[in-house]
């Protein structure tokens, strides 16, 4: 786990979480849409890799069930952000459905 990707984690959940309150949507009704419970959610939103047992790929997973459950995607984030991705690599944020470069790197020596 490189700092980059730490860092990656934090600022996409920062964006999560401004995107949720902009739209006015609290917690309780994120969880009661995305299925996932408050606590992750909150440790989605503040970049905690440790609430997912310091796994990068389950925490984008989830932060991805979160982002579709409140009608945002990773991409329409990195739109709006005025520049604040941008210590995200751009693999990050080209399709709908992300596979962060990291997590590439591993699928394809499966």
């Amino acid at each position: 786990m490189r700092l980059s990707d730490i860092k990656a984690v934090k600022q996409l959940g920062k964006l999560l979480r401004s995107s949720r309150e902009s739209q006015k949507i609290t917690l309780s009704d994120a969880s009661k849409l995305s299925g996932l419970s408050i606590t992750h959610l909150v440790h989605i939103e503040d970049g905690n890799l440790f609430g997912f047992e310091g796994d990068i790929q389950k925490i984008t997973g989830y932060a991805d069930v979160y982002a579709k459950s409140i009608d945002t995607s990773i991409c329409n984030l990195s739109e709006n952000s005025q520049g604040q991705l941008s210590s995200i690599p751009t693999e990050l944020l080209s399709e709908m459905d992300v596979i962060p470069f990291f997590l590439k790197k591993n699928a394809e020596k499966v």
